[in-house]
């Protein structure tokens, strides 16, 4: 097949996400494996989530970054030229992966848009003297949750409010205040759209449950840094849990409880892991990001082979 100037380009483009994303993907699958899960949550939360964006960021800076410069700077101007079937196929994979991404997250955006309308609907009064806009809602489901990216929003419902006390429901609000600081919400769109391999694969939904899991120790770690104050969170979370008479929905969104198993938050609240010591400086993150930085390095060699690419299968 004939392609012109700029529809190459593309080709180019597409065929080098697919390649290297699927690489990275494929190394992050080896590191993960034999990653050792970090005593503190918020180092492990961070490397999970780097781990799994990875394999789109490498993407990102040779295949959307580093090739099309190259290709500017070095594609002769000709009015057409045969792109092989191997290129074409590669390129098709790469569309495919772009796209299922961006309908992950409009379905999230839509999900988010849905649960901020209920929410709001459900609104029966505002919270004062917090740190992020907070309102007091009417629902069956015991919600504490942090709705919005950009513009977070905390929404807790009245059968909380009643259920807890002040120093509860002090701690309660920390919680929901440090998924706010660590922008867990952008975070989750970002694991939840990346297009990669491992979105097709369980590796990836079972990365952002990890992810999602060390993301809630953290934030229980950042909300009760006393004992006394731990009891407190201890207490509320098994309080609201069992307000849960009824399933929760699809809350795309930072909450306190979702309907899922509290036995090793409340036990590791109560009894406390050691202090751990600092994580050492070296990480098997390093060897993604070095993969990653060395590819933008060899980006001429990177283009040569995809030039060779584009002509298998050419008689």
């Amino acid at each position: 097949m004939s392609l012109g100037f700029f529809a190459r380009g593309l080709v180019l483009v597409l065929a080098a996400h697919a390649l290297v994303s699927t690489v990275v993907a494929l190394a992050v699958l080896l590191v993960e494996r034999g990653r050792q899960r970090d005593a503190l949550p918020r180092t492990s939360a961070g490397q999970l989530w780097l781990l799994r964006v990875e394999p789109s960021l490498a993407a990102l800076a040779v295949a959307w970054i580093g090739v099309p410069l190259a290709f500017v700077l070095w594609e002769p101007r000709v009015e057409t030229e045969p792109a092989g079937p191997v290129a074409l196929a590669a390129a098709a994979v790469g569309a495919l992966l772009i796209a299922s991404g961006a309908w992950r997250a409009g379905r999230v955006l839509w999900q988010t848009r849905c649960a901020h309308a209920a929410l709001r609907q459900a609104t029966r009064a505002v919270l004062p003297a917090m740190p992020v806009p907070a309102f007091l809602v009417e629902t069956p489901f015991p919600v504490v949750a942090l709705v919005g990216l950009a513009r977070s929003r905390l929404f807790v419902a009245r059968a909380v409010i009643k259920a807890c006390t002040a120093d509860e429901l002090r701690t309660v609000m920390r919680h929901e205040l440090a998924h706010a600081r660590s922008r867990d919400n952008l975070r989750r769109i970002a694991l939840i759209a990346s297009p990669d391999i491992l979105s097709w694969m369980p590796a990836g939904p079972r990365m952002q449950d990890a992810w999602a899991q060390a993301a809630e120790l953290a934030a229980d770690d950042l909300a009760a840094r006393c004992p006394a104050d731990r009891l407190h969170l201890a207490s509320a979370l098994v309080k609201v849990a069992r307000l849960a008479s009824t399933p929760a929905g699809p809350l795309p969104a930072s909450a306190l409880y979702g309907g899922e198993p509290i036995a090793e938050r409340v036990r590791r609240l109560v009894d406390p892991p050691p202090n751990p010591s600092r994580p050492s400086a070296t990480s098997p993150l390093a060897a993604i990001a070095a993969l990653a930085g060395g590819a933008v390095l060899l980006v001429p060699a990177a283009y040569a082979a995809l030039e060779a690419l584009m002509r298998i299968g050419l008689r």
